[in-house]
């Protein structure tokens, strides 16, 4: 189905930890077999999820439907949640995650909104040397981001640790903003 869909080789196979062996070894061997080629680049084995410390299952009628969840929080806080634990690690769904998720997003969408009024500015690409220390201190906030991204998810799709680098940039874009006077005008 995979190959029928996605081709011979995927970027990204997962599934949960409990697949590991021998469900994933059988499916690299007929699949690579088949096609001389290798079947996924990365391959993922995800902690299960919890509901209020429970394994999620049919079985203990504890399962959550997505337009359920959706009803109560925004998509933009259900995805925050599902990658905000390193994919081998539990994550428990519960009402304060996903009220964190929502005020995470909240405060990303304020950074967002508050450097609308630079879009200009960045896209007419201002020298290094026209840069003021608030401006070139905001610089570095996005190449430090950038790089602790990259490390993060480097390291085993660090998901938490990339957020965190996200999050450590919109601590910069607040220090940007606390140090300027006004925004540029229109």
């Amino acid at each position: 189905m995979a190959m029928k869909h996605l081709g011979e080789t995927i970027d990204i196979h997962a599934g949960g930890h409990d697949l590991q062996f021998p469900h994933h070894e059988n499916e690299i061997a007929q699949s690579e077999m088949a096609t001389g080629r290798a079947f996924a680049r990365y391959w993922m084995h995800v902690a299960f999820l919890r509901v209020n410390g429970q394994r999620m299952g049919k079985s203990k009628a504890n399962f959550i439907f997505v337009h359920d969840a959706l009803q109560e929080y925004s998509s933009e806080a259900i995805r925050h949640f599902l990658i905000s634990a390193q994919h081998r690690h539990p994550l428990d769904y519960n009402v304060t995650s996903l009220q964190e998720s929502s005020s995470a997003i909240r405060r990303l969408n304020n950074c967002v909104d508050a450097l609308k009024p630079y879009r200009d500015v960045a896209a007419n690409g201002c020298g290094q040397e026209t840069l003021n220390d608030a401006e070139a201190s905001l610089l570095q906030s996005v190449d430090a981001m950038r790089y602790g991204f990259e490390a993060a998810m480097d390291e085993d799709f660090n998901t938490a640790g990339a957020i965190g680098a996200i999050f450590t940039f919109v601590g910069g874009v607040n220090h940007f903003l606390a140090a300027i006077e006004s925004p540029p005008s229109d």
